[in-house]
């Protein structure tokens, strides 16, 4: 029989934290706003109450989100230097995903570990391999749950965890203006703001540091665009070649594959992100309201939110990857 997830309450994982010293953080490959964000506002706090935390991540910090790694403290995966502290600490604290193979090399050391293991998170249908879950799939983003856990403690949170958190709740809700942004996201902002942040500051650095190389990429990612049904289907292509004539690497595409979507007659969009390895394709989905994607998205091996999903696919070629997106896309255009 398969073993049931063991949900609990957000009280109930405040008490682990209460009764274990020493934690390891950790989030999914390509980190992005949301799983930089929730990491260090978790990390922050936990070191503020007397425990000890470390971040460790499969991947690096993407460059527009470094600004909240103050002391440079994440650390990136080393196996030699790494793994046997999975072993050693009292609890990990996995955020933002629910899948085991998004931790890439750090979910060896995570399946291996003996120690308690929790899942913070807001993906559906999380897989079990962890002791305890917090789930709210209802919330906008992960870094929404984190404050609503140190909410519970009676130490108040620094300015280093408002900003991480408020960078999250930003970028995972697009500024806002997503679906799932309900009034207690702008009150969470709101309090958030009251312990120091500036708007204005986190904007710059999300928005208004891309490099002049990261442009040029963006542009030949604009110019691949094809449209299909009608113009409803939107493709974007990034090629090696690409990355390569731009100088830059393929954790430095965050906000791309929303691009597509502001083609007023497109419904769904698909960015194809071709990686090193041979024969393997990072793909991600979005859309616009009332053509929900997940769906679409697990075809592929992937999933997600409805409107927001993603895949990575192996042992294919482009040319048979994009005809067959392009044949199961026409089933989820309403």
């Amino acid at each position: 029989m398969k073993k049931l997830i063991d949900y609990k309450s957000l009280d109930f994982i405040k008490s682990r934290i209460d009764s274990y010293s020493s934690f390891i953080i950790t989030t999914h490959q390509s980190p992005d706003g949301d799983a930089i964000g929730s990491s260090l506002g978790l990390h922050y706090f936990l070191k503020l109450i007397g425990k000890e935390s470390k971040v460790i991540n499969c991947n690096p910090t993407p460059n527009y989100l470094k600004y909240l790694d103050v002391n440079n403290e994440i650390e990136v995966y080393d196996k030699s230097k790494h793994y046997e502290l999975f072993q050693k600490c009292d609890v990990i604290i996995v955020l933002d995903l629910n899948n085991l193979k998004r931790l890439v090399d750090v979910g060896d050391a995570v399946s291996d570990s003996k120690k308690e293991k929790i899942v913070i998170d807001h993906h559906i249908e999380p897989e079990n391999f962890a002791d305890y879950y917090y789930v709210d799939t209802e919330i906008a983003s992960t870094c929404e749950i984190i404050w609503n856990l140190l909410s519970l403690f009676e130490q108040d949170y620094t300015i280093d965890t408002a900003n991480a958190i408020y960078t999250g709740i930003i970028t995972d809700t697009g500024s806002f203006g997503f679906d799932r942004t309900t009034e207690k996201t702008h009150l969470i902002a709101s309090d958030l703001i009251k312990h120091g942040v500036k708007p204005h500051k986190i904007n710059e650095y999300i928005y208004n540091s891309s490099s002049l190389a990261s442009l040029h990429l963006y542009g030949y990612a604009l110019k691949s665009i094809e449209l299909f049904y009608n113009e409803k289907l939107a493709i974007m292509t990034i090629t090696q070649q690409m990355l390569k004539d731009a100088g830059l690497g393929e954790g430095e595409l965050d906000g791309f594959s929303t691009a597509p979507l502001r083609i007023d007659s497109v419904k769904i969009s698909l960015t194809i992100v071709e990686l090193k390895e041979k024969g393997v394709f990072k793909l991600s989905f979005r859309a616009k309201n009332g053509n929900p994607i997940r769906d679409l998205a697990s075809i592929f091996g992937g999933g997600g939110h409805q409107l927001a999903s993603g895949a990575r696919v192996k042992e294919t070629t482009y040319e048979s990857l994009k005809t067959k997106i392009i044949n199961e896309a026409k089933n989820y255009i309403i």
